[in-house]
């Protein structure tokens, strides 16, 4: 055989197995490859202007990979996920194998629309999206609740009140507000105008819708596990309603941790929050499945 033919007829061969073999296994380009990590932005989980979230997938997740969803805070009327990059950061430090959904919710700005129940639907929306992508994302069905301040009261209602099925595994409460009828909450000019832009009434126009949104009224013994964190020091959301929850589990006999930080303030220093950390994930770890 002519070399030159006989080197044309290799290459061609050779080139025949490098294309089948990039048909056949192409999981080195695979986008949702479970043992590479993936970080998706701004993905809607509904068509709200703010039903969106930033997933982080983590490396070598299979059908046992928990998931927890962060809610930020800012009165119910503001605040951003961009707010919780930090949390994300320090939970990722603390357990690499947590899946994290951290989404954005809708702002009551007093609008009938924007108002209660608009952020429990947002979370119900939230919920769903994630059941419905487990098996692309390759995750499991373990998922626990993390908020702050306002993300907190609505990370605690959903999961006392509002998970008929229940789904969620696990809450972590920090700084939230529990009880609205708090008469530190009734008296205060500041809370009843955010009351009003949340709920449509203040205290004194109905107090029973109040009671009604308040954590505590509804802690049953089978309550998602709880973990409640505190400041002594925190000028929006007082010692009592720290207690209050605290109480309304103890009462119940329902699962919880609490801890109170007596020099903290409504946002925690850097050294609790990393202190808070090291008990945060050992509890997900115990409860969030």
């Amino acid at each position: 055989m002519n070399f030159t033919l006989r080197k044309w007829l290799l290459a061609s061969v050779w080139i025949l197995l490098v294309v089948s073999c990039s048909k056949d296994d192409n999981s080195g380009n695979d986008p949702w490859n479970p043992a590479v990590s993936r970080t998706l932005s701004n993905e809607n989980y509904g068509s709200g202007t703010r039903n969106v979230a930033d997933i982080y997938l983590p490396a070598g997740r299979s059908a046992n990979t928990r998931i927890v969803v962060l809610l930020h805070g800012g009165g119910w009327n503001s605040g951003d996920k961009a707010d919780m990059k930090g949390v994300v950061d320090l939970i990722q430090r603390a357990d690499p194998s947590l899946a994290i959904v951290n989404m954005n919710y809708t702002l009551a700005d007093g609008n009938s629309a924007t108002r209660h129940p608009a952020q429990m639907e947002d979370i119900a929306k939230a919920i769903q999206y994630i059941k419905a992508q487990n098996a692309l994302w390759q995750t499991g069905d373990d998922i626990s609740m993390l908020g702050v301040s306002a993300g907190a009261h609505l990370s605690m209602l959903y999961a006392y009140e509002y998970d008929t099925d229940q789904v969620i595994k696990a809450v972590i409460d920090v700084v939230g507000p529990s009880n609205f009828a708090d008469p530190v909450y009734t008296n205060n000019v500041l809370f009843q105008t955010l009351a009003k832009s949340y709920l449509g009434f203040t205290w004194q126009e109905n107090a029973n819708l109040h009671r009604a949104l308040s954590p505590v009224t509804h802690v049953v013994r089978q309550s998602p596990p709880t973990l409640m964190a505190y400041g002594g020091q925190d000028q929006l959301v007082p010692a009592s309603n720290a207690t209050a929850i605290r109480d309304a589990f103890q009462q119940a006999g329902a699962v919880y941790e609490y801890y109170f930080y007596p020099n903290e303030q409504h946002e925690f220093s850097n050294t609790t929050i990393a202190e808070l950390v090291t008990r945060v994930v050992p509890f997900l770890n115990k409860y969030g499945k």
